[in-house]
C-alpha cells in the first residue's frame, strides 16, 4: 500500500516536470511546426464514420458516448529534424519545444515511459549520440510490448512510414523495442522488411539527424474528449489489405472461439461445459498464443463468427471481413476497445455479460451462461449447427 502511494507520488511529479519544466508539444503543435518547415505529409484526409450500438446487447452507458457519426482524424507523418530519444521507451525530446506527445498521446501517459532512467537520461542530453546516419522511423510503444498495441497501434504507422518514403525518397530505418516479441517480427517480415530494415533501440539516449513520427492512432479509449480516441478505418483498410497469407493448407471452422484458459485473468471458469457446446455447433477453439502470425491471419481471415473472452488475442479481428463477433465481459468490466475495433473493421459487434468469479474487476474469471451464449450465437448465424 505504501509503496503504490510513493510510486504514484513519483508519478505525479515526474508529469509536473515534463509538463510544467521541460515542455510539451501536443498534435496542433507538432502538425503547425511540421507544417512550417515543409516537413509534414497527409497521407489520409479526415472523413466520416457511423459507430452503431451493439446488435442484441443494451448499449452500456460506457458505450453511450460514442454511438453515431464520428469525424476521423487526418493520417499523418512529420520528418523532426534534430530531435533526440531517451528512456526506455525512446521519449521524443525536440530543443527546445519539449516531449513530443505524439508517440504517447496525452501526458497522462507520461507514467510508462520510465521515470528514473528517462530523467536520468534527460539530464546527460548533451552526451547524446547518433544511432543512424539516416532517417529512423519510431515504432516502440509507450505501453509495452503487448499484442493489442503493437497490432493497433504501432504496426499500422508502417502506412505512413511507406507514404513518407514515396513522397521523399528516403526510406527510414524501423527503430523496435529492444524486448520486443518474434511476432513482432513476423508481422514486419510479412510486410517484406529484414534484419537490414530495423535497429533494436538501446533504452538510453539517442540524437536523430531525422526522425520520422507517423500519427498515433488509438482505438481503445472512453473519454471522447480526449484526442485519443480514434478508431480509423482508413488504417484497419490497410492492414486488411496487406496480410494475406495463402501458403497455409490448414483450413479452420469459420465459427471461432478465441480461448484465454493459458493466460493468467480472463478464464472461462465453466470452460469444459462451455467448449463441449461451442464444438458440437461447429466452432473451432484455438488459443492464438500456441499459433504462429500466418496462423493467426488465416483463422481470422476465414472467420464468419468469433466468440472470445475480452483480450489481446480478439485484436486480429482486423484481418477479418464483416464478420460478427460476440464479447465476453464480466460483471462491471466492459471495455470499449473491441467494440470500436469492431466498428472500426466494418464487424456486427455484440457482447455477453457473463458471472465474475471476483470482486467485479474487469480482470477477473467468469462463467458463462451457455444457453444464453447459445441464443446469441443463434442470433449471428442462421446455418449454424444445431445437432447435438
Amino acid at each position: 500500500m505504501f509503496s503504490a502511494i510513493i510510486t504514484r507520488l513519483q508519478r505525479n511529479i515526474f508529469k509536473f516536470l515534463i509538463t510544467s519544466v521541460v515542455g510539451i508539444i501536443n498534435r496542433d503543435e507538432l502538425i503547425a511546426m511540421s507544417r512550417r518547415a515543409g516537413q509534414y505529409w497527409e497521407v489520409r484526409s479526415s472523413e466520416t464514420m457511423t459507430i452503431k450500438p451493439p446488435a442484441e446487447a443494451p448499449t452500456p452507458t460506457e458505450f453511450e458516448p460514442f454511438v453515431g457519426e464520428y469525424q476521423t482524424p487526418p493520417i499523418f507523418v512529420c520528418e523532426l529534424s534534430g530531435a533526440k530519444l531517451l528512456g526506455p521507451k525512446g521519449t521524443c525530446y525536440l530543443p527546445p519545444g519539449g516531449i513530443v506527445l505524439e508517440n504517447i498521446g496525452h501526458p497522462k501517459y507520461l507514467r510508462f515511459l520510465g521515470i528514473r532512467s528517462t530523467l536520468a537520461h534527460f539530464i546527460g542530453l548533451s552526451n547524446c549520440e547518433s544511432i543512424h546516419d539516416g532517417t529512423v522511423a519510431h515504432l516502440i510503444n509507450y505501453r509495452g510490448l503487448g499484442y493489442g498495441p503493437w497490432l493497433n497501434h504501432e504496426l499500422p504507422k508502417i502506412m505512413a512510414i511507406r507514404y513518407y518514403a514515396k513522397q521523399t525518397g528516403k526510406d527510414p530505418i524501423l527503430l523496435i523495442d529492444p524486448e520486443a516479441p518474434d511476432w513482432v517480427f513476423e508481422h514486419l517480415k510479412l510486410l517484406g522488411y529484414s534484419e537490414d530494415d530495423w535497429i533494436i533501440w538501446d533504452k538510453k539516449c539517442a540524437k536523430i539527424d531525422q526522425l520520422v513520427l507517423p500519427s498515433l492512432h488509438r482505438r481503445h479509449s472512453t473519454t471522447r474528449g480526449h484526442s485519443e480516441i480514434e478508431p480509423v478505418p482508413a488504417l484497419r483498410d490497410w492492414m486488411y489489405d496487406q496480410f494475406h497469407v495463402e501458403d497455409i493448407d490448414e483450413s479452420y471452422s469459420s465459427y471461432i472461439f478465441v480461448s484465454r484458459q493459458n493466460i493468467d485473468q480472463r478464464k472461462v471458469k465453466n470452460f469444459e461445459e462451455l467448449q463441449t457446446r461451442l464444438v458440437s455447433l461447429g466452432f473451432d477453439i484455438i488459443e492464438p498464443e500456441n499459433l504462429s502470425i500466418k496462423e493467426q491471419i488465416r483463422v481470422f481471415s476465414q472467420a464468419e463468427l468469433i466468440v472470445g473472452v475480452w483480450g489481446s488475442g480478439l485484436s486480429n479481428m482486423v484481418f477479418g471481413d464483416e464478420l460478427s463477433v460476440i464479447i465476453l465481459y464480466p460483471e462491471n468490466g466492459i471495455t470499449t476497445d473491441f467494440y470500436l475495433l469492431a466498428n472500426e473493421c466494418g464487424h456486427n459487434y455484440d457482447h455477453v455479460v457473463c458471472l465474475s468469479t471476483g470482486e467485479g474487476h474487469k480482470n477477473d474469471d467468469i462463467i458463462v451462461d451457455v444457453s444464453e451464449l447459445e441464443q446469441r450465437i443463434f442470433t449471428h448465424s442462421s446455418d449454424i449447427n444445431t445437432n447435438e
